[in-house]
């Protein structure tokens, strides 16, 4: 119904890159005032269902007054990208036991959970939808910090998630989809991959590309912009 039509609008809005497969994982905010709590539900259940075969994963993080934050990701892209030595290292020093991709998801989730019992004057995480991707991350409530280590199940560097930690938000060096604190002309264009991904994906499904075709990685619409992405590196 309507409900999955415009959750299907929003993938392709807010998380086209990972639908590609160019990026481990987005994280947006699902606005459900138009719809009641049971349609928005079915229609996450829906979308998760049809993705699934595609190595794909649409996980609710937190249920808000305005919405749900979903995570959107491909696990193997995930654990890749917790594999590496230095997300290892600051997992481990944000107290993170279980490094695994479901042991971090969820612990992720659990410190996003107690962070609303705390800060219940903060009606919803998100203010900006179409910046959330670097507004969630910005979220800074006295003591309630929102778990900044998600950046690295999104794909940052883990060297920018440091350095946005340490430096709260401030001294970057290039801003765009995250605040990059180390080589920021591959951020810059990294930055421009994304939003051109973005801005292909929205035309596809548009053209009525259905959503099946842009998760399927090994589908045109995918392929071409995957190896094109990889063309610009």
């Amino acid at each position: 119904g309507m409900a999955v039509r415009d959750l299907e609008t929003k993938l392709v809005r807010h998380a086209a890159p990972t639908l590609a497969g160019m990026k481990p994982a987005n994280l947006f905010s699902y606005r459900t005032a138009n719809f009641t709590e049971e349609e928005a539900s079915s229609a996450i259940a829906e979308i998760s269902s049809r993705l699934a075969g595609f190595h794909l994963r649409v996980e609710p993080l937190a249920n808000r007054a305005r919405g749900v934050l979903l995570l959107v990701f491909r696990p193997k892209l995930v654990e890749g990208a917790l594999s590496n030595e230095h997300a290892r290292k600051l997992l481990t020093q944000s107290g993170f036991k279980d490094l695994s991709t479901e042991g971090v998801v969820s612990e992720i989730k659990r410190r996003i959970k107690l962070l609303t019992h705390r800060a219940q004057h903060l009606p919803y995480l998100v203010r900006d939808v179409d910046s959330l991707s670097r507004e969630e991350l910005e979220t800074t409530q006295g003591e309630s910090t929102f778990p900044h280590e998600i950046g690295l199940i999104l794909g940052y560097p883990p060297a920018d998630v440091a350095g946005f930690i340490a430096q709260k938000g401030t001294g970057y060096l290039a801003c765009g989809g995250w605040k990059a604190y180390s080589e920021p002309q591959s951020a810059l264009e990294t930055f421009q991959r994304n939003r051109r991904c973005t801005e292909e994906f929205q035309a596809l499904y548009a053209q009525g590309a259905p959503l099946e075709a842009l998760a399927d990685t090994r589908s045109g619409a995918a392929v071409s912009i995957f190896d094109m992405a990889r063309a610009a590196v």
